[in-house]
């Protein structure tokens, strides 16, 4: 059995780019005399939310989590628990990818993304060469002589998380620039529209790469939204559509096509189940690593000091107003980097 699970980082900010994540699982079938509707993962998943503490980070326990709990932006160890489950969860999906720099890792999860992402300069080819993992930040604090060994770090949480009855096959992502997204709204598409079909145009391309008799799909719910019916027969055409539920806690669909039956649930908080969890993790850690090359880029090209931003409304005005001569200067146009809605 295939499940599919989805989440999203970025969806708020003004600045940085929108991170649409699918983590792509291989469960056990289900008993033939099991109900597909009523099939519960949650227990094919208990060994990955099991905290693990490696010798080299004394002082954390990493589980897979939402990742607004794993990653504490004014913490040293944030970004180490977030990027260590991160390299963990890539090693296990593709065990033999030998990748060092933050391109081959963003092209690894979705190579179409990267040529878009490298026509803004504080994306440029160069730009993305910054090291994946990112060693000079894995150290628990700034006195620490040299990085953990994040390959034992990595052992120690595979020796648990394949102990499961899950199989992480894949992980798959969309990175929506603030250009791509300003022309996307340009041509009446509003932000919360622009999510449900980055997410479902992602799970298709997934659904077309493998051929399982049987799917389930996961996915946080997306702002206020709460049905989807119709999104999903624009997307899957082809398929039958029944309505489970669409209440306040979930929306759930069964959809069937040919010999392939395959059920949707949008739940609130749906980043408490793990495999949207760590999709989660992966969104959050894409859009940290590429605002690190964006402040970089702004920090370098600024004269005088400047502060970096998260990219979240308040503060990208602050920001903002700090670089305007530069953006004068560079000639840069505001759609390339000021989401607009």
């Amino acid at each position: 059995m295939l499940l599919i699970a989805t989440d999203e980082a970025g969806y708020g900010p003004k600045l940085g780019p929108l991170v649409v994540t699918a983590t792509i699982w291989r469960l056990p079938e289900i008993d033939a005399t099991q109900a597909f509707e009523s099939f519960d993962p949650l227990p094919a998943f208990a060994a990955l939310s099991t905290p693990v503490q490696a010798a080299e980070l004394p002082r954390l326990k990493l589980s897979v989590a939402d990742s607004k709990r794993v990653f504490k932006p004014r913490q040293a160890s944030g970004l180490l628990a977030l990027e260590a489950i991160v390299l963990a969860a890539t090693r296990w999906a593709w065990p033999h990818w030998q990748g060092s720099e933050l391109q081959a890792w963003l092209e690894q999860l979705n190579p179409a993304d990267v040529p878009s992402l490298q026509r803004q300069p504080w994306f440029s080819p160069s730009a993305l060469q910054q090291p994946f993992p990112q060693s000079d930040r894995l150290a628990e604090a700034p006195s620490s002589t040299r990085p953990p060994e994040t390959e034992t770090i990595c052992d120690a949480l595979l020796k648990v998380w394949t102990g499961g009855e899950s199989q992480l096959i894949g992980v798959r992502q969309r990175v929506v620039d603030a250009q791509r997204f300003n022309q996307r709204c340009g041509q009446g598409v509003n932000k919360a529209q622009l999510l449900s079909e980055t997410t479902a145009g992602l799970v298709v391309e997934i659904l077309n790469e493998h051929d399982d008799s049987a799917v389930t799909i996961y996915s946080d719910r997306h702002g206020g939204r709460a049905y989807y019916g119709g999104l999903l027969q624009h997307f899957l055409p082809a398929a039958s559509l029944t309505v489970v539920s669409e209440t306040a806690r979930e929306s759930h669909y069964v959809m069937r096509q040919q010999d392939r039956q395959l059920q949707w649930r949008f739940t609130v908080k749906g980043d408490s189940f793990t495999p949207v969890s760590l999709a989660s993790m992966f969104a959050k850690y894409t859009r940290e690593r590429l605002m690190d090359c964006f402040n970089r880029y702004w920090r370098d090209q600024h004269s005088g000091q400047l502060s970096p931003t998260a990219g979240y409304p308040s503060d990208a005005n602050r920001f903002l107003r700090d670089i305007q001569p530069t953006i004068e200067r560079l000639k840069i146009q505001s759609n390339d980097l000021i989401r607009q809605r």
